[in-house]
């Protein structure tokens, strides 16, 4: 369980913060108006972690980079065989539009937006070279 609880932790680094699902307008972004640039980001109050992943759901996302998936894949059978109950839910199988870097913000909002379809408790995403 510790060994479990360890790869999770490690993973939730990488966690998609549902907070942060809201698209940016254009009046936020840096440089003014007509230009691109990054996007100014307050601060995100993040969500309390589950202290149990019991009947929970999880959301598990890849970007596309080689061999992302094969961790995610392993962070599922790790926690299914571990935790009573889990739901797993593999985003790229389900949206394979998702399985790719979002290049841009357009992207990073479908991306959210087919994440948080799917209700999840927990997302744990991967990137992988």
């Amino acid at each position: 369980m510790r060994k479990i609880l360890s790869i999770v932790a490690v993973l939730l680094v990488l966690v998609m913060p549902a907070a942060c699902s809201k698209a940016p307008d254009k009046a936020a972004q840096k440089g003014g108006a007509g230009q691109s640039g990054p996007y100014m980001v307050g601060p995100v109050k993040m969500n309390p972690h589950p202290a149990s992943l019991e009947g929970k759901t999880v959301v598990l996302r890849w970007n596309g980079k080689f061999n992302g998936d094969k961790v995610l894949d392993r962070v599922a059978e790790l926690l299914t065989a571990k935790v009573p109950g889990v739901k797993i839910v593999k985003l790229w199988t389900l949206d394979k539009a998702t399985a790719n870097t979002s290049e841009g913000p357009e992207n990073s909002i479908k991306f959210t937006e087919s994440v948080l379809s799917h209700k999840p408790d927990l997302v744990i995403a991967s990137s992988a070279d």
